[in-house]
């Protein structure tokens, strides 16, 4: 076993000293913290810029960060579920403007999944419904 000087009279020599494997990061770093809450700010401009696609490859990224931090753990489920509705959103506009009741009326039921209480989407289901021939 070499001690710390001679490790260091080896290193100046250029000889093999013994080497240590750096340790891994721990699960829930300050690291993983900081870059964790740097993706979920940018989730949220692009979501409050009305680009929820944009704003799901940053959730993405956020969530493959490890984090204790219960915080940024509500952060990102809250974030998630609004990307997830507003996808869904555009998903139903686009249907419409495309005449497509089927597609329309499949958006608004996954965003009454997870909103009950979303007034457009029940809007957008009724309408649906009713064009096409089925009781809301």
């Amino acid at each position: 076993m070499v001690g710390a000087v001679g490790a260091a009279v080896l290193l100046r020599r250029g000889g093999d000293a013994p080497t240590r494997e750096p340790a891994p990061a721990a699960a829930g770093s300050a690291t993983d913290d900081v870059a964790l809450r740097k993706y979920l700010d940018e989730a949220d401009r692009l979501v409050k810029d009305g680009r929820p696609l944009a704003a799901e490859r940053m959730l993405d990224n956020a969530r493959a960060l490890a984090t204790k931090d219960h915080d940024l753990i509500i952060r990102l489920a809250v974030l998630t579920d609004s990307v997830a509705v507003d996808t869904q959103r555009a998903a139903a506009r686009r249907a419409l403007e495309a005449g497509d009741a089927a597609a329309a009326r499949e958006a608004a039921r996954k965003i009454l999944a997870l909103r009950p209480d979303d007034a457009a989407a029940a809007k957008i289901l009724a309408s649906t419904q009713v064009d096409a021939g089925a009781a809301p």
